[in-house]
């Protein structure tokens, strides 16, 4: 689910009326990630996300108007807590070779001219083919990155979060890297800012990535954070954490070939994901384990991933045990 970075998209709504297009409502907001779960600890947020009116995307305006589309089909949901959340694989997110290559080459371009801790929104019709009515808008961000383990502990600390980072994992093998604040949120005038990026995709006379830098502002709905962990190779497990405190209704999508089991581990049910259509990253192939609970008044997503090909789904289930331990 960042619920993802986990997932190819993520496509969050509250427990508002929605409209159907072409009729879209104007106060729509969208937020588009990878996926973004988090990691295991006790978290008093001190300031509060405000109550979004309405925050529908691509698939998720079609599903809740009473259309599915054909390829769709539910991997796991959850009804209790603040946040209630279905995950689907979709055929209307599987990509060609030539078509992912060409998303994932856009949206590095783009991550490689930002500044650290910048987040651009990206116009990309080809994302979202199949809904000629939604903005193809994506949010792209290049973190910045703490590699001090105490410092990112104190940055923690003065956004709210108590949790204690492992200095290691898998008895230490993976160490500490480095830490970041994670917000790929495009802002809420989203219609504005594709209308924009439309007249300069059509009119542009080469194929340069069209796109533009956004400002933060107190509108998005959760507080992310990611934590890097790397061995002597290089290989890296990435620990991430989002918090909601409003309740709402969360409907993630993974590409039709993403496989999918769910494990028992120290009383939880944990879900495990392998996708090879991920559009971040140094590889297209992304394994993600994700839980939820329900702390101090928030939902926190969890999530363990990597995009090694050389860490295995027993190593990624080990370090979630890990998290889980009382």
């Amino acid at each position: 689910m960042s619920i993802e970075r986990q997932l190819t998209e993520a496509f969050k709504s509250n427990n508002s009326s929605l409209e159907c297009p072409p009729s879209i409502d104007q106060k729509v907001m969208a937020q588009y990630r990878a996926a973004t779960m988090a990691e295991k600890g006790s978290f008093v947020m001190k300031k509060k996300s405000p109550v979004w009116k309405t925050a529908i995307v691509a698939v998720l305006v079609v599903v809740l108007s009473g259309f599915a589309y054909s390829g769709t089909k539910l991997l796991y949901s959850n009804s209790e807590g603040k946040v209630q959340y279905s995950i689907h694989s979709s055929e209307a997110f599987q990509y060609t070779p030539e078509e992912l290559g060409q998303l994932r080459g856009t949206i590095k371009e783009v991550q490689d001219q930002l500044e650290p801790g910048q987040t651009a929104a990206v116009y990309l019709p080809q994302l979202f083919k199949q809904f000629p009515n939604v903005p193809p808008l994506f949010g792209v961000t290049k973190p910045a990155f703490i590699s001090d383990l105490q410092q990112w502990r104190e940055i923690l600390d003065q956004e709210g979060v108590t949790e204690v980072l492992p200095e290691a994992l898998l008895g230490g093998q993976y160490q500490f890297a480095e830490g970041a604040v994670n917000d790929a949120h495009v802002g809420t005038d989203v219609f504005d800012i594709a209308n924009q990026l439309k007249a300069e995709y059509e009119s542009r006379v080469d194929d340069e990535p069209v796109w533009r830098l956004t400002q933060s502002d107190d509108s998005d709905f959760a507080s992310r954070y990611l934590s890097i962990y790397r061995n002597i190779y290089g290989e890296a497990i990435q620990l991430n954490w989002e918090v909601y405190n409003e309740t709402m209704k969360v409907d993630g999508f993974t590409s039709a070939s993403s496989q999918y089991e769910s494990f028992e581990l120290n009383g939880e049910t944990v879900h495990y994901i392998y996708n090879t259509q991920y559009l971040f990253g140094d590889s297209s192939e992304l394994q993600s384990v994700i839980w939820q609970e329900e702390k101090d008044d928030a939902t926190i997503f969890y999530s363990v991933e990597t995009h090694s090909p050389n860490i295995t789904q027993e190593q990624l289930l080990a370090v979630a045990e890990q998290l889980l331990q009382p």
